[in-house]
């Protein structure tokens, strides 16, 4: 983990930092080329997001509805990363021991690349898990991940999905260079999150909030991408960053 925010950056940080989502254009263009929607939460209930597994993906819509139940889908935008192998981020629920097994797969032209175990943790909230292969340079995945409840029964366990692509070396889309050994700073942050470079301001913001739980950032970030139902929920595996 980076170097402890000073305190003056630390009160800077509270400045509120939104995501800029893709247009509606950029949406259907990614949708045509994966072939359908990808979604951040579990269809089929609409239980309080408390209860609902969540990918922290954006969204053109909130993932809650205004009686505070959860959509039964939420769709997911494409997202942007400057790291080949980027951290992706859940909600999970409480679960039961037996339960507490995921798969993490991701895909290239509807083709497996890869496939990893994880291990969920024993309470609810927060939890990142770093993809294990590098992702190609400017190349379209999709993801899903999903939580091992009913292993006889693939199609009843919870599943939620997203596209990523790695952008490299300032492609059209990008206003900004990577900087690894800065990317938790707050202007950093903002530039990230107004060029849609959506998984690292994440990532960083969660950094930032597992040194300073009171910075208002994290909840702001993630309530421009219709989250804030679980932006007060903890981050279980700071030691990931």
């Amino acid at each position: 983990m980076a170097g402890a925010l000073s305190a003056q950056e630390l009160s800077t940080a509270q400045a509120q930092i939104t995501f800029l989502a893709p247009n509606a254009a950029q949406r259907q263009k990614d949708r045509r080329r994966w072939g359908r929607p990808t979604t951040r939460t579990p269809g089929g209930t609409r239980d309080r997001c408390a209860q609902r597994l969540i990918a922290l993906v954006p969204s053109p819509d909130a993932v809650a509805l205004s009686s505070g139940q959860c959509l039964e889908e939420s769709v997911s935008d494409r997202a942007l990363t400057l790291t080949e192998t980027p951290t992706l981020w859940f909600y999970v629920p409480p679960l039961a021991e037996p339960e507490r097994r995921a798969e993490l797969v991701l895909l290239q032209k509807h083709r497996e690349v890869s496939k990893q175990r994880v291990t969920l943790p024993a309470t609810p909230g927060i939890f990142g898990v770093q993809l294990k292969g590098p992702l190609a340079a400017n190349q379209l995945y999709g993801w899903s991940f999903t939580v091992l409840k009913q292993p006889q029964s693939p199609s009843q366990n919870p599943t939620v999905e997203g596209l990523i692509r790695y952008a490299t070396s300032n492609p059209k889309d990008l206003r900004v260079a990577h900087l690894p050994d800065q990317a938790y700073r707050p202007g950093q942050l903002r530039q990230y999150a107004q060029s849609g470079i959506w998984h690292d301001a994440l990532t960083a913001l969660a950094q930032q909030r597992c040194q300073n739980p009171a910075s208002q950032s994290w909840k702001s970030f993630l309530a421009s991408a219709g989250l804030d139902a679980i932006a007060t929920q903890p981050i279980l595996n700071c030691e990931v960053l």
